[in-house]
């Protein structure tokens, strides 16, 4: 079970170290920012790279190969 959460501590991890802004605490502040807006784009651009890379740590320890950005993104 520790394996399982690493991995989900991992994965919580990437957002805050791929975008910087979300770790900074000044610079998300209730009512000055939408802070969930700011979270939820860098969430998409995380899983956009993901897509792009062919996968990261998280995927590679579960043995999971993410889609395609066409697939992701539902492009036709």
């Amino acid at each position: 079970m520790s394996g399982v959460r690493i991995a989900v501590d991992q994965l919580c991890g990437l957002v805050p170290n791929k975008c910087a802004y979300n770790g900074y605490k000044y610079g998300l502040r209730q009512q000055s920012t939408a802070v969930a807006a700011h979270y939820m784009v860098s969430v998409l651009l995380t899983n956009i790279q993901t897509c792009l890379e062919g996968g990261n740590e998280v995927s590679q320890s579960f043995g999971y190969t993410p889609p395609s950005l066409d697939d992701y993104l539902k492009l036709e």
